[in-house]
């Protein structure tokens, strides 16, 4: 397992209670266009049974880096 439902959901309430930028590196190398969207899906896709964890790991660590990221920023 991933994440708990509880951890899953606590990422989900983070996502929720902040504005998110529309566009974000997540490294110098990798680009993330449509935060918004992306957050919503990888949600989603932690919240569906039947998606292999090889499949969604690299996805919720993503997630991880972004929230990381946003907490880092100046407000």
């Amino acid at each position: 397992m991933i994440a708990s439902p509880q951890e899953i959901q606590s990422l989900a309430d983070f996502f929720n209670s902040i504005p998110l930028p529309d566009q974000l590196y997540l490294n110098k190398a990798t680009k993330l266009t449509h935060v918004k969207d992306f957050v919503k899906e990888v949600l989603k896709n932690l919240k569906s049974p039947g998606i292999s964890e090889t499949t969604l790991r690299p996805r919720y660590d993503d997630l991880l880096v972004i929230k990381s990221l946003l907490q880092t920023q100046p407000q």
